[in-house]
Protein backbone atom coordinates (compact mmCIF):
# COMPACT_ATOMS: atom_id res chain seq x y z
CA UNK A 1 0.00 0.00 0.00
CA UNK A 2 2.86 2.29 0.21
CA UNK A 3 4.45 1.25 -3.24
CA UNK A 4 1.33 2.53 -5.36
CA UNK A 5 2.46 6.34 -5.83
CA UNK A 6 0.68 8.78 -7.77
CA UNK A 7 2.15 11.91 -9.37
CA UNK A 8 2.82 13.69 -6.82
CA UNK A 9 4.55 11.05 -4.94
CA UNK A 10 2.82 10.48 -1.57
CA UNK A 11 0.91 7.55 -1.44
CA UNK A 12 -2.70 7.41 -0.94
CA UNK A 13 -2.93 5.82 2.70
CA UNK A 14 -0.48 8.76 4.13
CA UNK A 15 -3.20 11.53 4.44
CA UNK A 16 -5.39 9.10 6.43
CA UNK A 17 -2.74 7.73 8.26
CA UNK A 18 -1.72 11.00 9.12
CA UNK A 19 -5.31 11.84 10.27
CA UNK A 20 -6.11 9.04 12.81
CA UNK A 21 -2.35 9.84 14.23
CA UNK A 22 -3.46 13.62 14.61
CA UNK A 23 -7.20 12.62 15.81
CA UNK A 24 -5.87 10.29 18.89
CA UNK A 25 -2.50 11.82 19.42
CA UNK A 26 -3.73 15.48 19.85
CA UNK A 27 -5.38 16.47 23.25
CA UNK A 28 -9.20 16.59 23.08
CA UNK A 29 -9.37 20.07 24.61
CA UNK A 30 -7.54 21.15 21.19
CA UNK A 31 -10.90 20.24 19.13
CA UNK A 32 -13.63 22.80 19.16
CA UNK A 33 -17.58 21.89 19.84
CA UNK A 34 -16.61 18.41 20.91
CA UNK A 35 -20.28 18.07 22.29
CA UNK A 36 -21.76 17.85 19.02
CA UNK A 37 -23.36 14.25 17.60
CA UNK A 38 -25.96 12.99 15.35
CA UNK A 39 -28.45 12.31 18.17
CA UNK A 40 -28.50 15.90 19.32
CA UNK A 41 -29.78 17.05 15.50
CA UNK A 42 -32.63 14.75 15.34
CA UNK A 43 -35.98 14.82 17.19
CA UNK A 44 -35.91 12.99 20.31
CA UNK A 45 -39.44 10.25 20.65
CA UNK A 46 -40.59 8.96 23.53
CA UNK A 47 -40.01 5.30 23.93
CA UNK A 48 -43.03 2.94 23.33
CA UNK A 49 -44.36 1.27 26.53
CA UNK A 50 -43.26 -2.30 26.67
CA UNK A 51 -46.58 -3.71 25.56
CA UNK A 52 -46.82 -1.96 22.44
CA UNK A 53 -43.36 -2.62 21.76
CA UNK A 54 -43.66 -6.49 22.18
CA UNK A 55 -47.04 -6.30 19.98
CA UNK A 56 -45.11 -4.58 16.81
CA UNK A 57 -41.85 -6.56 17.10
CA UNK A 58 -44.36 -9.64 17.23
CA UNK A 59 -46.24 -8.46 14.10
CA UNK A 60 -43.27 -7.55 12.44
CA UNK A 61 -41.81 -10.59 12.92
CA UNK A 62 -45.17 -12.33 11.49
CA UNK A 63 -45.25 -10.47 8.63
CA UNK A 64 -41.78 -11.27 7.73
CA UNK A 65 -42.49 -15.00 8.28
CA UNK A 66 -45.56 -14.70 5.80
CA UNK A 67 -42.87 -13.05 2.66
CA UNK A 68 -41.88 -16.15 1.45
CA UNK A 69 -45.75 -16.82 0.42
CA UNK A 70 -45.91 -13.62 -1.07
CA UNK A 71 -42.57 -12.29 -2.77
CA UNK A 72 -42.22 -15.09 -5.90
CA UNK A 73 -38.76 -14.96 -6.62
CA UNK A 74 -37.94 -11.92 -5.43
CA UNK A 75 -37.04 -13.62 -2.15
CA UNK A 76 -32.87 -13.10 -2.46
CA UNK A 77 -33.91 -9.38 -2.14
CA UNK A 78 -35.58 -9.82 1.29
CA UNK A 79 -33.00 -11.98 2.27
CA UNK A 80 -30.71 -8.89 2.03
CA UNK A 81 -32.73 -7.01 3.52
CA UNK A 82 -32.80 -9.07 6.96
CA UNK A 83 -29.27 -8.77 6.93
CA UNK A 84 -29.29 -4.79 6.36
CA UNK A 85 -32.07 -4.90 9.17
CA UNK A 86 -29.14 -6.12 11.44
CA UNK A 87 -27.05 -3.83 10.17
CA UNK A 88 -28.92 -0.90 11.13
CA UNK A 89 -29.92 -1.99 14.73
CA UNK A 90 -25.72 -2.34 15.34
CA UNK A 91 -25.73 1.63 14.06
CA UNK A 92 -28.68 2.11 16.32
CA UNK A 93 -27.35 0.83 18.68
CA UNK A 94 -23.98 2.93 18.70
CA UNK A 95 -26.45 6.20 17.34
CA UNK A 96 -29.06 6.12 18.85
CA UNK A 97 -28.25 4.89 22.27
CA UNK A 98 -25.08 5.50 23.24
CA UNK A 99 -24.55 8.73 21.06
CA UNK A 100 -21.60 7.68 19.15
CA UNK A 101 -20.70 8.11 15.84
CA UNK A 102 -19.15 4.95 13.78
CA UNK A 103 -18.35 5.28 10.13
CA UNK A 104 -16.44 2.16 9.41
CA UNK A 105 -19.34 -0.13 9.78
CA UNK A 106 -18.93 -1.67 6.32
CA UNK A 107 -15.39 -2.33 7.38
CA UNK A 108 -17.19 -4.46 10.31
CA UNK A 109 -19.31 -6.13 8.17
CA UNK A 110 -16.13 -6.86 5.40
CA UNK A 111 -14.24 -8.48 8.14
CA UNK A 112 -17.05 -11.02 9.59
CA UNK A 113 -17.87 -12.17 5.65
CA UNK A 114 -14.00 -12.80 5.30
CA UNK A 115 -13.74 -14.37 8.54
CA UNK A 116 -16.77 -15.98 7.72
CA UNK A 117 -15.02 -17.47 4.55
CA UNK A 118 -11.69 -18.23 6.18
CA UNK A 119 -13.68 -20.46 9.06
CA UNK A 120 -16.22 -22.03 6.96
CA UNK A 121 -14.37 -22.85 3.26
CA UNK A 122 -10.80 -22.35 4.77
CA UNK A 123 -10.92 -24.25 8.19
CA UNK A 124 -13.90 -26.77 7.34
CA UNK A 125 -15.72 -25.79 10.73
CA UNK A 126 -19.28 -26.13 10.40
CA UNK A 127 -21.98 -23.28 9.57
CA UNK A 128 -23.23 -22.13 12.85
CA UNK A 129 -19.72 -22.26 14.90
CA UNK A 130 -18.61 -20.06 12.09
CA UNK A 131 -20.97 -17.43 12.10
CA UNK A 132 -20.77 -16.98 16.11
CA UNK A 133 -16.59 -16.81 15.79
CA UNK A 134 -16.89 -14.46 12.44
CA UNK A 135 -18.57 -12.10 15.15
CA UNK A 136 -16.35 -12.80 18.19
CA UNK A 137 -13.73 -11.93 15.93
CA UNK A 138 -14.97 -8.86 15.01
CA UNK A 139 -14.73 -7.44 18.40
CA UNK A 140 -10.99 -7.05 18.78
CA UNK A 141 -11.77 -4.67 15.81
CA UNK A 142 -14.34 -2.71 17.00
CA UNK A 143 -11.87 -2.30 20.30
CA UNK A 144 -9.44 -0.64 18.79
CA UNK A 145 -12.08 1.94 17.12
CA UNK A 146 -13.63 2.43 20.36
CA UNK A 147 -9.81 3.86 21.21
CA UNK A 148 -10.44 7.39 19.45
CA UNK A 149 -14.06 7.41 21.42
CA UNK A 150 -12.91 7.42 24.63
CA UNK A 151 -11.28 10.83 23.92
CA UNK A 152 -13.22 12.00 20.66
CA UNK A 153 -17.06 12.47 19.98
CA UNK A 154 -18.98 14.21 16.96
CA UNK A 155 -17.59 15.38 13.84
CA UNK A 156 -14.14 14.44 15.09
CA UNK A 157 -15.24 10.61 16.23
CA UNK A 158 -16.40 10.50 12.40
CA UNK A 159 -13.36 11.18 10.52
CA UNK A 160 -11.93 8.88 12.89
CA UNK A 161 -13.85 6.27 12.26
CA UNK A 162 -13.66 7.15 8.52
CA UNK A 163 -10.21 7.24 8.61
CA UNK A 164 -9.72 3.81 10.21
CA UNK A 165 -12.08 2.55 7.61
CA UNK A 166 -9.93 3.54 4.14
CA UNK A 167 -7.00 2.05 6.49
CA UNK A 168 -8.47 -0.96 6.26
CA UNK A 169 -9.64 -0.89 2.77
CA UNK A 170 -6.31 -0.01 1.38
CA UNK A 171 -4.25 -2.14 3.99
CA UNK A 172 -6.23 -5.04 5.18
CA UNK A 173 -8.74 -5.65 1.93
CA UNK A 174 -6.03 -6.85 0.21
CA UNK A 175 -4.03 -8.94 2.58
CA UNK A 176 -4.18 -12.69 3.10
CA UNK A 177 -6.14 -11.93 6.90
CA UNK A 178 -9.55 -10.60 4.66
CA UNK A 179 -9.92 -10.56 0.98
CA UNK A 180 -6.89 -11.76 -0.50
CA UNK A 181 -5.36 -11.47 -3.68
CA UNK A 182 -8.66 -11.79 -5.67
CA UNK A 183 -10.29 -9.15 -3.48
CA UNK A 184 -13.14 -11.76 -2.76
CA UNK A 185 -14.77 -13.95 -0.29
CA UNK A 186 -16.39 -17.19 -0.61
CA UNK A 187 -18.57 -19.02 2.12
CA UNK A 188 -21.21 -22.40 1.54
CA UNK A 189 -25.21 -22.29 2.79
CA UNK A 190 -26.01 -23.86 5.93
CA UNK A 191 -26.96 -27.76 6.48
CA UNK A 192 -28.17 -28.18 9.36
CA UNK A 193 -29.63 -31.50 9.80
CA UNK A 194 -32.58 -31.66 7.16
CA UNK A 195 -32.46 -27.87 6.73
CA UNK A 196 -30.93 -27.38 3.47
CA UNK A 197 -30.18 -23.51 3.38
CA UNK A 198 -29.34 -23.54 -0.80
CA UNK A 199 -32.80 -23.78 -0.51
CA UNK A 200 -33.90 -20.05 -0.65
CA UNK A 201 -36.64 -20.48 1.51
CA UNK A 202 -35.17 -22.34 3.89
CA UNK A 203 -32.27 -20.15 3.72
CA UNK A 204 -34.82 -16.94 4.75
CA UNK A 205 -36.31 -18.58 7.37
CA UNK A 206 -32.25 -19.09 8.65
CA UNK A 207 -31.83 -15.74 8.34
CA UNK A 208 -35.08 -14.69 9.85
CA UNK A 209 -34.50 -16.50 12.98
CA UNK A 210 -31.25 -15.35 13.48
CA UNK A 211 -31.78 -11.63 12.68
CA UNK A 212 -35.00 -11.89 14.33
CA UNK A 213 -32.99 -13.14 18.31
CA UNK A 214 -30.71 -10.78 17.22
CA UNK A 215 -32.70 -7.74 17.27
CA UNK A 216 -34.33 -8.68 19.87
CA UNK A 217 -31.27 -9.17 21.95
CA UNK A 218 -30.45 -5.37 21.37
CA UNK A 219 -33.70 -4.33 22.27
CA UNK A 220 -32.98 -6.05 25.50
CA UNK A 221 -29.96 -5.05 25.94
CA UNK A 222 -31.26 -1.28 25.43
CA UNK A 223 -34.17 -1.63 28.12
CA UNK A 224 -31.71 -3.32 30.50
CA UNK A 225 -29.58 -1.11 33.26
CA UNK A 226 -26.66 -1.13 30.59
CA UNK A 227 -28.84 0.77 27.68
CA UNK A 228 -30.14 3.39 30.91
CA UNK A 229 -26.16 3.81 31.36
CA UNK A 230 -25.52 3.90 27.93
CA UNK A 231 -28.63 6.64 27.31
CA UNK A 232 -27.35 8.45 30.49
CA UNK A 233 -23.47 8.68 28.79
CA UNK A 234 -24.79 10.11 25.61
CA UNK A 235 -26.59 12.59 27.54
CA UNK A 236 -23.80 13.68 30.32
CA UNK A 237 -21.07 11.35 30.20
CA UNK A 238 -19.83 13.21 33.10
CA UNK A 239 -22.78 13.11 35.37
CA UNK A 240 -21.76 9.63 34.86
CA UNK A 241 -18.38 10.01 35.55
CA UNK A 242 -19.09 11.51 38.91
CA UNK A 243 -21.11 8.89 39.95
CA UNK A 244 -18.24 6.27 39.79
CA UNK A 245 -18.90 4.40 36.76
CA UNK A 246 -16.24 4.32 33.98
CA UNK A 247 -17.36 6.47 30.82
CA UNK A 248 -14.53 4.75 29.14
CA UNK A 249 -15.05 1.35 29.74
CA UNK A 250 -18.91 1.90 28.64
CA UNK A 251 -17.76 3.28 25.12
CA UNK A 252 -15.40 -0.18 24.76
CA UNK A 253 -18.46 -2.32 25.91
CA UNK A 254 -20.90 -0.35 22.95
CA UNK A 255 -18.35 -0.50 20.01
CA UNK A 256 -17.55 -4.21 21.01
CA UNK A 257 -21.44 -5.36 20.66
CA UNK A 258 -21.97 -3.14 17.34
CA UNK A 259 -18.77 -4.69 15.99
CA UNK A 260 -20.30 -8.53 16.98
CA UNK A 261 -23.56 -8.23 14.97
CA UNK A 262 -22.16 -6.52 12.32
CA UNK A 263 -19.90 -9.38 12.00
CA UNK A 264 -22.94 -11.79 11.44
CA UNK A 265 -24.53 -9.51 9.31
CA UNK A 266 -21.66 -9.86 7.00
CA UNK A 267 -21.37 -13.46 7.91
CA UNK A 268 -24.83 -13.47 6.48
CA UNK A 269 -23.92 -11.55 3.67
CA UNK A 270 -21.32 -13.91 2.35
CA UNK A 271 -23.31 -17.06 3.10
CA UNK A 272 -26.55 -15.43 0.35
CA UNK A 273 -24.33 -14.36 -2.45
CA UNK A 274 -21.71 -17.25 -1.67
CA UNK A 275 -19.09 -14.72 -3.31
CA UNK A 276 -18.39 -11.39 -2.29
CA UNK A 277 -16.00 -8.34 -3.34
CA UNK A 278 -14.24 -5.93 -1.15
CA UNK A 279 -16.02 -3.15 -3.58
CA UNK A 280 -18.78 -4.19 -1.35
CA UNK A 281 -17.97 -2.70 1.14
CA UNK A 282 -16.06 0.27 0.89
CA UNK A 283 -15.88 3.02 3.08
CA UNK A 284 -18.35 5.01 1.24
CA UNK A 285 -21.08 2.49 2.18
CA UNK A 286 -20.87 3.45 6.14
CA UNK A 287 -21.62 6.85 5.11
CA UNK A 288 -24.70 5.94 3.43
CA UNK A 289 -25.94 3.38 6.16
CA UNK A 290 -25.83 6.15 8.67
CA UNK A 291 -27.35 8.84 6.56
CA UNK A 292 -30.18 6.65 5.67
CA UNK A 293 -30.59 5.45 9.47
CA UNK A 294 -30.85 8.96 10.45
CA UNK A 295 -33.82 9.91 8.18
CA UNK A 296 -36.16 6.97 9.81
CA UNK A 297 -35.60 8.75 13.41
CA UNK A 298 -34.65 7.42 16.91
CA UNK A 299 -37.08 4.42 17.75
CA UNK A 300 -34.87 1.23 17.01
CA UNK A 301 -37.14 -1.20 15.30
CA UNK A 302 -39.05 0.71 13.38
CA UNK A 303 -36.11 2.70 12.50
CA UNK A 304 -33.95 -0.90 11.47
CA UNK A 305 -36.72 -2.09 9.14
CA UNK A 306 -37.47 1.00 7.27
CA UNK A 307 -33.94 2.02 6.29
CA UNK A 308 -33.83 -2.04 5.79
CA UNK A 309 -36.11 -1.50 3.06
CA UNK A 310 -34.91 1.23 1.37
CA UNK A 311 -31.76 0.42 0.95
CA UNK A 312 -32.15 -2.94 0.48
CA UNK A 313 -35.43 -3.67 -1.28
CA UNK A 314 -36.67 -0.93 -2.63
CA UNK A 315 -33.75 -0.40 -5.21
CA UNK A 316 -34.57 -4.09 -6.27
CA UNK A 317 -38.36 -3.29 -7.17
CA UNK A 318 -37.49 -0.77 -8.71
CA UNK A 319 -35.27 -1.99 -11.12
CA UNK A 320 -38.33 -3.41 -12.37
CA UNK A 321 -39.83 0.33 -13.77
CA UNK A 322 -38.30 0.97 -16.92
CA UNK A 323 -37.42 4.49 -17.13
CA UNK A 324 -35.12 3.04 -14.13
CA UNK A 325 -33.75 -0.02 -16.15
CA UNK A 326 -30.65 1.73 -17.24
CA UNK A 327 -29.11 2.21 -13.64
CA UNK A 328 -26.98 0.01 -11.83
CA UNK A 329 -27.91 -0.86 -7.76
CA UNK A 330 -25.62 1.74 -6.51
CA UNK A 331 -27.64 4.54 -8.41
CA UNK A 332 -30.94 2.99 -7.62
CA UNK A 333 -29.66 3.02 -3.93
CA UNK A 334 -28.81 6.73 -3.66
CA UNK A 335 -31.98 7.90 -6.20
CA UNK A 336 -34.28 5.74 -3.25
CA UNK A 337 -32.00 7.54 -0.51
CA UNK A 338 -32.73 10.89 -2.36
CA UNK A 339 -36.38 10.58 -2.61
CA UNK A 340 -36.80 9.00 0.50
CA UNK A 341 -34.74 12.00 2.52
CA UNK A 342 -36.99 14.78 0.45
CA UNK A 343 -40.14 13.18 1.60
CA UNK A 344 -38.59 13.25 5.19
CA UNK A 345 -37.67 16.53 5.24
CA UNK A 346 -41.17 17.46 3.77
CA UNK A 347 -43.31 15.72 5.94
CA UNK A 348 -40.93 16.94 9.33
CA UNK A 349 -41.21 20.12 8.54
CA UNK A 350 -45.08 19.67 8.07
CA UNK A 351 -45.86 17.20 10.91
CA UNK A 352 -48.05 19.29 13.36
CA UNK A 353 -49.98 20.00 10.04
CA UNK A 354 -50.02 16.18 9.02
CA UNK A 355 -50.83 14.97 11.92
CA UNK A 356 -54.15 17.15 12.30
CA UNK A 357 -55.03 16.32 9.07
CA UNK A 358 -54.96 12.71 9.94
CA UNK A 359 -56.84 13.05 13.06
CA UNK A 360 -59.48 14.91 11.24
CA UNK A 361 -60.10 12.32 8.75
CA UNK A 362 -60.06 9.71 10.98
CA UNK A 363 -62.77 12.00 13.43
CA UNK A 364 -60.63 12.04 16.86
CA UNK A 365 -58.92 14.36 18.06
CA UNK A 366 -55.00 15.02 17.79
CA UNK A 367 -52.55 14.43 20.55
CA UNK A 368 -52.06 17.33 23.39
CA UNK A 369 -49.45 19.45 21.38
CA UNK A 370 -50.04 18.49 17.82
CA UNK A 371 -52.76 20.80 17.55
CA UNK A 372 -52.49 23.11 14.63
CA UNK A 373 -52.02 27.31 16.31
CA UNK A 374 -54.50 29.85 14.76
CA UNK A 375 -52.06 31.92 12.41
CA UNK A 376 -52.04 35.56 12.91
CA UNK A 377 -54.72 36.81 10.33
CA UNK A 378 -56.97 34.18 11.49
CA UNK A 379 -56.68 35.51 14.82
CA UNK A 380 -56.80 39.11 13.73
CA UNK A 381 -60.32 38.62 11.43
CA UNK A 382 -62.59 39.10 14.67
CA UNK A 383 -60.98 42.31 15.64
CA UNK A 384 -61.74 43.62 11.87
CA UNK A 385 -64.98 42.30 11.71
CA UNK A 386 -65.92 44.39 15.18
CA UNK A 387 -63.99 47.18 13.52
CA UNK A 388 -66.51 46.95 10.18
CA UNK A 389 -69.66 46.92 12.47
CA UNK A 390 -68.31 50.02 15.17
CA UNK A 391 -67.96 52.01 11.73
CA UNK A 392 -70.86 51.00 11.04
CA UNK A 393 -72.94 52.23 13.68
CA UNK A 394 -70.91 55.42 13.51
Amino acid sequence: FFTDRPWNGIPPTVPFLILVAVLVCVPARRFPSRRASLRSLVPEITPMPPTRAVLAGVGSLVVLALVPVAVGNKLPVWIAGLTHMLVFASIGLLVWISGQISLCQASFLALGATTMGHLTNGAGLPWGLGLLLAGLLTVPIGLVVAIPAIRLSGVYLALATFGFAVLMQQVMYPSGWMFGFTLQASAPRPHLGSLDGTNDTTFYYIVLVIVALSVTAIIALCRSRLGRLLRAMAETPTMLATHGLSVSTSRLLVFSISAFFAGIAGGLQVSQFGTVSSLNYVPLQSLLFLAVLAIFGTRLLRSSILAAASIAVIPRYAAEISALAFLNDTDRQMLTFGAVAILAGVLTARRREFIVWLSARAGSTPPSGQRARPTRLAAARPAARATVSAGAVR
